[in-house]
Parts: C-alpha cells; structure tokens; sequence
C-alpha cells in the first residue's frame, strides 16, 4: 500500500473492512445502474474520510486543490 496524493487508506474496521486497504481514488469507472447492489456492502464512511476521498478524486481528475 503506498502513498500517494490520490489514495486514501482506511483503517482496519472502518466501514466494516477486515483488513487496512487503499482507495485508489485515480482508478475511477462508470457502472449501469442496474450493475450496482442498492444494500450496502459495510457501514457507512464518516464525513471527514469522505472529504478525503473527495479531494483525492478532484486531484486524480486534475482540479487544483
């Protein structure tokens, strides 16, 4: 697991996650709606780990941050 400006790492136990990992937030890809599962997979991400992944998003799409 690196570091990088456009990943974020989760903690084991955050959003219900067995193991640490690494959102690689530049490896971005669109999905039908029909391909998407409407139940959640774990517990939500809390709002300060979501405006991580936020801005790791807007670097890996090129807005100045």
């Amino acid at each position: 697991m690196r570091e990088a400006p456009t990943h974020v790492r989760l903690r084991s136990g955050e959003a219900g996650l067995p193991h640490a990992c690494m959102l690689k937030c530049e490896q971005i890809t669109t999905l039908p709606k029909e391909d998407i599962d409407p139940n959640p997979i774990g517990a939500a991400l809390g709002s300060a780990r979501m405006i991580d992944i936020e801005r790791a998003v807007m670097r890996a799409i090129g807005v100045p941050i």
